[in-house]
């Protein structure tokens, strides 16, 4: 073999060699990976959580005050179409007055 592909194959054996972990280092390793993936997952769940609290909140800004306009809508065109009775209604007691015979009405 030449010089060269000698130098060529020592060259080529250190870029391709994989660095050896110790024993001792190997479950920190491990241990620090398990950390990180579980960083990185509850980074994720964290952002899918704040994205649907803000889903939630807009939502409820939106449709909430909605669905109150419309339910008061409704309940104040019922009353408006079926007025109370005569002896529940609150009436001013300016408003009274009296007959010749001393009997109330109202103007």
């Amino acid at each position: 073999m030449s010089r060269a592909q000698e130098q060529f194959n020592r060259m080529n054996e250190r870029l391709t060699a994989r660095p050896q972990i110790s024993a001792k280092l190997a479950p920190f390793l491990v241990l620090f990976e398990m950390l990180w993936l579980g960083v990185i997952f509850s980074l994720i769940i964290a952002g899918l959580l704040t994205g649907l609290f803000a889903f939630i909140l807009l939502v409820g800004g939106l449709v909430v005050p909605f669905l109150l306009i419309r339910y008061f809508k409704r309940k104040f065109d019922r009353a408006a179409a079926h007025p109370a009775p005569a002896s529940e209604q609150i009436i001013d007691h300016d408003q009274i007055k009296t007959d010749k015979d001393g009997s109330p009405f109202i103007d």
